[in-house]
Order: C-alpha cells, then structure tokens, then sequence
C-alpha cells in the first residue's frame, strides 16, 4: 500500500528505529496534514448524544409513570424524585458515559489507524510501574482540585439533585455506585479525552497547547462549577502522563482508582464507618504518599523516551 509518508532521510543516532508495522500502524495514510477539526467535532457530538441518552431516560420514565396512572399535575415532581433516586440517578449517569463516548468508537473505527492506536490503548514501557506511581501521585492535584471546588462552592449553589442522590445512597447502591463511577469514567472519558482528541492535537500542536485544550474540554463536560474547577489539575496530569507514556493506559487506572476511592471515602463518612480522628490522619497519610508519588512519577515520565506517536508526527511534518 502506498505510503505518503515514506522519507529517505536517516534517523539521527539518538532516535529509535521505527518497524514498517510500527509506522503502517501510527502513520496516517490520508495525503497532507491530519484533520484537526474531528478533535473539537467529536467530544461536541459525544456531548450531545449524552443529553439526547439522558433526554431519553427521563421520557421512559415518564411514560411508566403515566402508564401507572399518575397525573400529569404530578408527573414532573414524581420524575425529578426518581432521576435523583440511587436507580435513576445511576441510569442517567450510565446514559451520558455511553452516549459521550460512541462518537470517539465510532471516529476511531472509521480512522485509517488501529482503533486500539487512534484511542491510545497501547502497550507502554514499564507500564505496570507507571501506572501503579501516577495513580498514586493523582492524589496531590486530587487534593488541589478539592480545594477549588470549595471554593467554587463558597460562590455557587450546590446541586440539590447530587445532594439528594447522595443522601438516598445505601450501601448496595453506593457500592454500584461507586464501580460504576470508577470504571465507565476510567475507560470512556480517557478514550475519549486523552486518547481521541489530545493525541489527534498532539500531531499539530504543541503539548502544551493539547494538553491544554483537552483539559478545557474535559471539565466542561463535567457541567457544575465545583466540578469543572475539580477536575481541571487531574485533566492536566492525565494529560502529561497520556503524551510523555504514549498510551492512555496510565490514566484508565488513574481515573479509575481516583474515582472510586473518592467515593469510597465519602461512603465510609457517609455510614459512620470511620470516626473523624480516623479521617483526618488517613487524610495526611494519603496526602503525603501523593507528594511522594507525584515526584517520583514527574521524574519517571521525565526519563520515558519521547513517545513515538509524536516522533511520527513530526518526521512526517518535515518530509
């Protein structure tokens, strides 16, 4: 197969030689530049096709609810009550994952790449130590993003929705609760976020810039204020990570282990199930276990070889 890509110039001596299966498998094969533009077109539609997936849940409700015999001066307050339920505040949770990331699938099917390449699901070096450091280190900008969101609070309203949500939590759903939010967010935001878009702005801009935007994007999405600021220093370490590792692997366990042991933790003080003394001390102990993991990892990304994604990317800029 034809390649547009093919260069006569000799790597340097300190650049990796690159298989022909490794560049047929990273190298685009459309002619000029990649197209920039799927990286904004993309989490837009994953965007709307969340709503329209939450929009849909919330009509089958109420058509259930009709079909039961409830009034229709009724129907709207029986409706917020059961979407803020433990069982519809999970359908409508899993309804938006699913919906945010089809678009990315579907791009990432269609690409002239892998599937598994375009998102990012790639094997790394020293993947198992890296991915145990950075989930670690998550625990510091975790923290700060915390703190932000505090502050936000101090400003704006909390969602009454989350709060009733959460108050309705037992242990059963919190438990589901709790997978549920670890593992479709670990998998389908990163897809789509650090996989999709920032690798697709990684092969045109600067990885500050990437990183950048992908974060933007990525706290947006989260809707509420204390949110979106929460997110926004784990949105810029789980972008450093995918860029300097090469593969997003990293950052599904990151936001996975984030995830569910913040919820974790606010079940347990939810059910009395640690005292406040017990609290405050795990709270130390974990906060310096991720300055210590968050050095050890910045040093360990800052040694990892330049991903070859990006190599590609700027070898085929030069021909």
């Amino acid at each position: 197969m034809h390649n547009d890509y093919v260069s006569t110039r000799q790597p340097c001596s300190d650049e990796p030689e690159l298989s022909a299966q490794t560049a047929i498998n990273i190298m685009p094969r459309s002619k000029g530049r990649r197209r920039i533009w799927t990286a904004f077109v993309v989490p837009l539609l994953g965007l709307v096709l969340a709503l329209a997936f939450q929009a849909i849940i919330a009509g089958a409700a109420a058509a259930v609810l009709l079909s039961h015999g409830v009034d229709k001066s009724q129907l709207h307050p029986q409706i917020t009550d059961w979407l803020t339920s433990p069982g519809g505040g999970l359908a409508l949770f899993i309804g938006g994952q699913v919906g945010l990331v089809v678009p990315a699938l579907f791009a990432a099917v269609r690409s002239s790449e892998s599937w598994r390449t375009r998102l990012g699901l790639v094997p790394g070096r020293k993947l198992i130590l890296v991915s145990l450091v950075v989930a670690l280190a998550s625990a510091l900008p975790m923290t700060v993003g915390l703190g932000l969101a505090e502050l936000a609070a101090r400003t704006f309203p909390p969602d009454e929705g989350t709060l009733r949500f959460f108050g309705l939590l037992t242990p059963t759903s919190g438990f589901v609760f709790v997978v549920t939010t670890a593992l479709l967010p670990g998998f389908f935001e990163e897809m789509l976020f650090r996989g999709y878009v920032q690798r697709r702005l990684l092969e045109r801009w600067h990885p500050m810039w990437a990183i950048g935007v992908t974060t933007l994007m990525f706290s947006l999405v989260h809707g509420a204020p204390y949110q979106i600021v929460a997110v926004i220093p784990l949105g810029i370490w789980f972008g450093v990570v995918a860029w300097r590792t090469g593969t997003i692997v990293p950052t599904i366990i990151s936001h996975a282990f984030v995830n569910g042991g913040l919820i974790s933790w606010q079940l347990l003080a939810k059910f009395k199930a640690i005292s406040d003394t017990t609290q405050s001390i795990a709270n130390i102990f974990f906060f310096g276990i991720g300055i210590l993991s968050f050095v050890l990892g910045c040093r360990m990304l800052a040694r990892l070889q330049e991903p070859i994604v990006r190599q590609v990317a700027r070898r085929s800029v030069a021909v």
